[in-house]
């Protein structure tokens, strides 16, 4: 990872700041946080402007991990404000391939949306 730009993007600020700084103790040129929600297409937009305003990429990997943790229901036991959080963060990962697509060709691309992904 020598010299690689990172960027990572989160909920929480301190989270991002922590992992940024042990991203850079392994070695990366830059570790870059935007504080955002992918389930929110606005956030995706706003983190995929930053990124390429900011670093300028021509070529990407971009890893999309996106989950909510906490417990699996059966869908019938489910409520609809639960189902639409889990709907809208595992859209979210595609929102996030789609924005970085449509503006650079990724050399990379890895899906992993999951209830445990976080």
């Amino acid at each position: 990872m020598g010299s690689a730009n990172v960027v990572i993007t989160g909920r929480t600020e301190s989270d991002l700041r922590e992992t940024a700084q042990a991203l850079q103790r392994l070695g990366a040129r830059q570790a870059l946080t935007i504080t955002g929600d992918v389930s929110r297409p606005e956030d995706v937009e706003r983190i995929a402007e930053e990124t390429f305003a900011t670093l300028q990429p021509t070529e990407l990997i971009v890893v999309n991990n996106a989950g909510l943790g906490g417990s699996v229901a059966r869908l019938e036991e489910q409520s609809l404000a639960g189902f639409r959080q889990a709907y809208w963060s595992h859209m979210g990962a595609q929102l996030m391939t789609y924005a970085v697509i449509q503006r650079a060709r990724a050399t990379s691309i890895l899906v992993a949306t999951d209830v445990a992904a976080r």
